[in-house]
């Protein structure tokens, strides 16, 4: 399910392309040649710049617009592994697995006000916050949020956020990612507002975008993840370390736990520690980086 930058596939079918500059700093980068990702329907001419974004934000920098290109989760660590890398990676190319931020009061130092939540790509090419119920609901959310100079963050969000992945039809849905208050601890924009982070020759530089949150065992409980095409399973039995299990996550003995909870979640908030792993614990810390391209939200 969750976590990576752009699969191997994309050196051999991506476009190739010089970047001017590098998206944080503006150094140029000499030789250096990326290959966009091409196993998505945007067209590889589409894709631009050292993060091929879609859609310029030159002309609304005070409203910049940003997709999830490249992601990589560091915890909980049943989300870091080979296997569920590859499914992510290879979902945001294909432009199934689609997070969006967008900004509004970017135009100087100050409040701004973000607004995050899954979306689908439109026949356009634009993409649209997806509406409706799944495993929780999947509303776009607000956050409260500042900016000094390129570097925005904000948080934590007061609603869940769902990250949803959909199947190659569009409409069934592979994977959900219940994450409760979500916090942007970093996002640094390229000069141009048109990258964070940035395209390396076949997978993205994530560093430049720092995201947190919590995942809860009855959250996971309630969705589902399909795995290479095997029959869905519960996404607590991924967090678990236990994705070949079946039924019910509360019936897995917590002796059995490879990867147990180490924070908790109750009417109070989120918090890390204070709590026993195996006994009161039910939630996971969620840590991640990742880039982001400029694109054209509905």
């Amino acid at each position: 399910m969750l976590a990576g930058g752009c699969s191997g596939d994309g050196a051999s079918r991506g476009s190739a392309v010089k970047p001017a500059a590098d998206a944080s700093t503006g150094t140029v980068d000499l030789g250096v040649t990326l290959r966009c990702p091409s196993a998505g329907p945007t067209p590889l001419e589409q894709q631009l710049g050292a993060c091929c974004y879609r859609r310029a934000n030159t002309d609304r920098r005070a409203q910049p617009q940003y997709r999830v290109a490249g992601l990589q989760f560091s915890q909980p660590q049943s989300l870091a592994n080979a296997l569920l890398t590859s499914i992510t990676t290879n979902s945001i190319d294909e432009e199934r697995f689609n997070w969006l931020f967008t900004l509004e009061g970017a135009d100087d130092d100050g409040p701004v006000t973000i607004r995050t939540g899954s979306a689908r790509r439109q026949r356009d090419g634009r993409f649209a916050f997806t509406r409706g119920a799944g495993g929780i609901p999947w509303d776009p959310v607000t956050i409260e949020g500042s900016l000094l100079g390129a570097i925005w963050q904000g948080g934590p969000a007061l609603q869940s956020v769902a990250l949803v992945i959909f199947n190659p039809d569009g409409e069934h849905v592979d994977a959900e990612l219940p994450i409760r208050e979500l916090r942007l601890a970093r996002a640094v924009m390229s000069p141009d507002r048109n990258c964070i982070g940035r395209r390396l020759l076949t997978s993205y530089d994530t560093d430049d975008g720092e995201v947190s949150g919590y995942l809860t065992l009855e959250d996971a409980g309630k969705v589902s993840v399909g795995i290479g095409g095997l029959d869905p399973i519960r996404l607590c039995m991924v967090l678990l370390g236990s994705p070949a299990a079946s039924g019910e996550c509360s019936a897995l003995p917590r002796g059995e736990w490879q990867f147990p909870p180490d924070a908790r979640c109750d009417g109070a908030g989120c918090r890390s520690g204070g709590c026993d792993p195996l006994h009161d614990c039910n939630a996971w810390i969620v840590r991640g980086t990742f880039a982001a391209q400029a694109v054209e939200v509905e």
